[in-house]
Formats: structure tokens, C-alpha cells, sequence
């Protein structure tokens, strides 16, 4: 992926040797540097100004913080840079002239937009004693103090006031904490806590909008009782205790619905269920799950009212076979999508043959679409995802040591699949998942031999070239980084990403730009990667991510299994601001 930074060369600066020195070749050393800004940022600066200082009086850098220390009122040169006559594509630019020293020189960088406030500072330390010194100043963005409990979201701060919804949600110090979702009621017959392993692959469906049209809904497979059942857990339109429906639905996690008129909370199933993937159209929710009623697995869909009353017969519908027949061998790990026309598509692998399959259905009139095959090479393809764009859909699943993709008529039919990964990610490639913008562009992200990438498209459905050419992971890049997960950010135009990293077991995730880049995070505000889950130390797997909730922001929420061998293992969620601020 591209750096998400501006670059500009700032021109030479020429250091000039102590009087009476000689040297052979070239009197004069030159420094080259490189001025790198967040991105967003340089459109704003009118004036870059750099000083220097001898480090012997006490000034040191910073580079992390972009902050000087020390006394910089008397420095060995100050200037400011000319926006004028520079090169093409360099927006400032100048000569400074220091002299040769043994003591390292500290170079500080101030951006400051037309009304001199402070947008950027950078600094980088530097020896000039040869004839040459390349010299980088990393800009990082300048932010004001965040004050919580203010009652205004400032940059850096999760939540403000502190325990709005509630302290589950918002701790004193205006930081959001991770949400247990998978706690049980514990009598018989209703969910379990559960030990670690019990709980796996969470989803996430959480609709833009306000009160009971806006409730998060988690889903989950749940192997604590005698069959595998899927369980559902409900939060507010802000990820807090969604107390509408009384305890049994704001308290405790349940089965997913499945006889209309039954009583609260749902009983077990008798057959196995397992591996949820959902859709909000509206004010329902449609899920498509395995189910072995028959004997071999199948995929079923049902959907859930505002209300969290199931809308068809226990046996839910059948998706895939002919008419109310499944079929020989297994069908499994389906994926669910909506396009703007209210039509579903499920996806779903082939275990007979290792291909990936999928068809439509309207929810208007029940009719399903003709099965077609995205998948058209090899017999190792599986752990497909689907979105919706327009009035088609994207596909893209893995396939064998590759990653594929595929665009969708409105009826499901596929365009020839196409390798996803370039020339340079050789794989094995893994976990692809993508989203979609309501402009058209959309995003695929991916793990390639322990780092995570993305390939973005444009509008026109055109990759982005050059966009695999860095990994996304800058940051954390020992250990592997795995299981992407991606969803759109409409009020920003772009995507919130997050992985596991293996080496620390956190939650890591970035905002990304629609077409390049980084857009500012919420923790730090910056524009890079940042740790998405809150407590350290223990271990996890299979994040899931979601945007919704109260309008017109609305909220990013990142879920993920906690596999820590103990008694808080589970599924847990954090919600996030959708932005670092402007």
C-alpha cells in the first residue's frame, strides 16, 4: 500500500566547513532533505519553517513526537521556506547553510496554516561531518490537549462524556473498553459462559441509525451447548445496554430466534448450527447459516424483525439444492450481502469439489435466483465474502495459495474471476474480505505470508495501481499479522481495517483512505496503524468489523474471539469513533 504521507523535497542546504579547515574534493557538505506529512495535512500549510540548533546546549529531538526539548530561542540558523519558485511538485523549498561540527545538529520542522496556527512539527538529528548527509523530518500532526469531560469528542479521546451510554462502554479517562458479548444467563436450557474455544467466529451487523433501528447485533457460533447453536447479542444504537426488551435481551447473550411466537429466550435447537453471516435491510436482519438438519450441512437463511421475533418456520429457508431438497456433501461458510435494490445474494464453498457457489433471493417475493459458480479454476477455493455494489455485487475468496475476486450482475452472474494478489505477493495469500462505498469504489484486504495488505478500486471498478507495493502493518511488523476484516466508512469515503497481531495478541486496525493512504485514527489521531482492543496481554482471533449506530458519524465496532485460556475468554467488542478528528 502507498505511504499515507505527503512527500516534498525541501532543495539543499549546503553546510558549510569551520573557517580555516580544508578538506579535500568538495568544501562544501551537502544536506538533502525529505519533509514527509500525514496526509491531509499539507493542503493546509501556508508557512514551513526550519531551525537549527546545536545539540551541545541541550536541544534533543523527538522523532516519534515530532517534538523538540530544550532551549530554542537562540538557535545556530531559523528560516523559513519559500512557497514560490520551487520545483515541479515540491511545494516549499530553500537553502540553508549550516557549519561542519562534531556535535549533531537537531533540524526542527513547524507547518502552520494562514492564521498561524500549528498543524505539523517534525524534527530529525543529524551529524555533518561528511559530504554528503541525507536527512528525513517525519511531520506529525500537532494536536491541543484533549480535555475529557467536556462533552465534545476531541482528538485522541474514544468517548466523552465519560460513562455515556454507560461505564461499560466509556471509563473516567474517555477511552472506550472491551465489552464482553458472549456472557451467558446460565440456567438450564439458555446460554453459557463457556470456556475458551467455545465461542467462535463473531459477526457484526449494526445498521446507521437511531434507537431500536439502530441496536448492534453480535452473532456467533456457540458450542457450549449439546448442538452448536448460533448466538446473538444485542447493544444500543451506541453500544450500550440496550434495555428495551427487558433483561434477557440487555443483559445476557441467546440463541438466534427461530419459531415466530415463541417464548423469550429461545430454546436450543435440535440440529447443529453454526458459522452466521448477516445483513441489515431495513429494520430486519437476514442471516444465512450451516445447518445439518438433513444429515449432510446446508445453508439455511431466516430473518429477524425489529422486535428479535423470527419471521419463518423453525426450519428456516433452504439456499441452496433444488426447491426444498438440499444435497449430497457439505455446503458451508456462507457470506451474505444486500444491493441497493433490496436483493440478498449468499455465497457459500462446495465442499464435494472445492468450488465457491452463490445465488440470490428476494426478499419481496421469495423467489431464489439461478446457482452460479464464481469460482472457475482449482478445487481449493473457500472462505468466500460478498458486499453488495449498486445494483451488483463483488465476490472474493481464497483460492488455493492465491486470492480471487469476481464482480456480480444483478442476478448473480459472474464476470470471469481474476487474481487479486500481484506479481510481488507470491502467498500463500489468506482470509481475503472486502467492502463498498456507496460511490462504487470498494476495497479488498488480505494477509500474504504474516503481513496484511489492500488493494483499492475506483469507482470505475479499475484497482488502484501500486497499491499492494506496501504492506498496511508499518508499525507492528514482527510476528505475523492475520484474519483481515474490513468494512466501509461512508461519512469518511473510506474503510476501517483490523487483524490480529500474532506477536502481542492485540486487535490492530487503521482507517484507510477510499483510493490511497491512511485517514487519521481515533487513538492517537495519526495517520498509521493503531491497537484497536484495549486490554493487553491476552490472546485473540477471527476480528470482525461493523459501522453504525447513531447517525450522522455513527461508530465503528470491532469484535473478536478471545481465546486466553482462562475465565474472561469470549467474544468481546469495542466501539471507536469512525475518525482522529480534522
Amino acid at each position: 500500500m502507498r505511504r499515507a504521507a505527503q512527500v516534498l523535497s525541501v532543495g539543499a542546504i549546503a553546510a558549510l566547513l569551520p573557517w580555516g579547515c580544508t578538506v579535500s574534493g568538495d568544501a562544501a557538505v551537502v544536506v538533502l532533505p525529505t519533509v514527509v506529512f500525514p496526509r491531509g495535512i499539507l493542503d493546509q500549510v501556508t508557512r514551513l519553517s526550519l531551525s537549527v540548533a546545536d545539540s551541545a546546549s541541550g536541544v534533543t529531538c523527538d522523532p516519534d513526537l515530532g517534538l523538540t526539548t530544550g532551549d530554542l530561542s537562540q538557535p545556530v540558523l531559523a528560516q523559513d521556506l519559500a512557497s514560490e519558485g520551487c520545483a515541479s511538485g515540491v511545494r516549499f523549498c530553500g537553502e540553508l547553510q549550516v557549519r561542519r561540527a562534531q556535535n549533531p545538529y537537531v533540524f526542527a520542522a513547524r507547518a502552520e496554516d494562514g492564521a498561524g496556527k500549528l498543524l505539523a512539527a517534525g524534527c530529525s538529528s543529524a551529524t555533518i561531518d561528511d559530504a554528503r548527509v541525507d536527512l528525513t523530518i517525519q511531520m506529525r500532526r500537532f494536536l491541543e490537549p484533549a480535555i475529557c469531560g467536556n462533552g465534545k469528542l476531541e482528538p485522541t479521546e474514544l468517548c466523552d462524556p465519560p460513562g455515556k451510554p454507560d461505564t461499560s462502554v466509556c471509563d473516567a479517562s474517555c477511552k472506550t473498553l472491551d465489552v464482553l458479548l458472549s456472557g451467558g444467563k446460565g440456567t438450564p436450557g439458555t446460554t453459557a459462559d463457556g470456556k475458551a474455544g467455545d465461542k467462535e467466529r463473531p459477526i457484526a451487523v449494526w445498521p446507521a441509525a437511531a434507537d431500536k433501528a439502530g441496536k448492534f447485533l453480535a452473532l456467533f457460533t456457540d458450542k457450549t451447548p449439546a448442538t452448536r447453536e448460533i448466538t446473538m447479542r444485542v447493544r444500543g444504537d451506541a453500544f450500550g445496554r440496550y434495555g428495551s426488551q427487558g433483561a434477557d435481551v440487555a443483559d445476557f447473550s441467546f440463541f438466534m430466534p427461530h419459531t415466530p411466537g415463541a417464548a423469550f429466550p429461545p430454546a436450543e435447537q435440535p440440529a447443529n448450527q453454526s458459522a452466521p453471516a448477516a445483513v441489515a435491510v431495513g429494520e430486519r436482519t437476514w442471516i444465512a447459516f450451516e445447518d445439518d438438519t438433513d444429515g449432510n450441512i446446508d445453508i439455511r437463511l431466516r430473518s429477524i424483525d425489529s422486535t428479535l421475533t423470527a419471521e419463518q418456520p423453525t426450519a428456516a429457508l433452504r439456499v441452496n439444492g433444488v426447491g426444498t431438497s438440499g444435497e449430497s456433501g457439505d455446503q458451508s461458510l456462507p457470506a451474505i450481502a444486500v444491493n441497493s435494490q433490496g436483493i440478498l445474494f449468499v455465497a457459500w464453498q462446495d465442499d464435494r469439489d472445492g468450488s465457491i457457489q452463490g445465488r440470490t433471493y428476494n426478499p419481496s417475493d421469495g423467489t431464489r435466483g439461478a446457482t452460479r459458480l464464481l469460482s472457475t479454476s482449482g478445487t481449493a477455493n473457500k472462505l468466500v465474502r460478498v458486499v453488495g455494489r449498486g445494483t451488483g455485487f463483488v465476490a472474493t475468496w481464497e483460492s488455493g495459495t492465491d486470492a480471487k475476486f469476481a464482480q456480480l450482475s444483478p442476478d448473480g452472474t459472474p464476470t470471469a474471476e481474476q487474481k487479486l494478489n500481484g506479481a510481488a505477493r507470491t502467498g500463500p495469500v489468506s482470509h481475503p474480505d472486502i467492502a463498498a462505498l456507496p460511490d462504487g469504489r470498494f476495497a479488498i484486504v488480505f494477509s500474504d505470508r504474516g503481513d496484511i495488505f489492500v488493494q483499492r478500486f475506483g469507482a470505475d471498478a479499475k484497482a488502484v495501481s501500486g497499491d499492494q507495493d506496501a504492506r498496511v502493518n508499518a508499525v507492528a511488523v514482527d510476528g505475523d499479522q492475520y484474519a483481515p476484516a474490513v468494512a466501509a466508512l461512508p461519512a469518511s469515503a473510506g474503510f476501517a481495517l483490523a487483524w490480529i497481531d500474532g506477536a502481542s495478541g492485540d486487535v490492530r486496525a487503521a482507517y484507510l483512505g477510499p483510493s490511497t493512504g491512511f485517514l487519521f485514527n481515533p487513538v492517537d489521531a495519526q495517520g498509521a496503524e493503531f491497537v484497536a482492543s484495549a486490554t493487553p496481554g491476552r490472546r485473540r482471533a477471527n476480528p470482525a468489523i461493523a459501522v453504525g449506530g447513531v447517525p450522522p458519524s455513527s461508530f465503528v465496532a470491532v469484535v473478536w474471539e478471545d481465546t486466553t485460556a482462562d475465565a474472561k475468554a469470549g467474544i468481546y467488542g469495542r466501539r471507536l469513533p469512525t475518525s482522529g478528528g480534522l
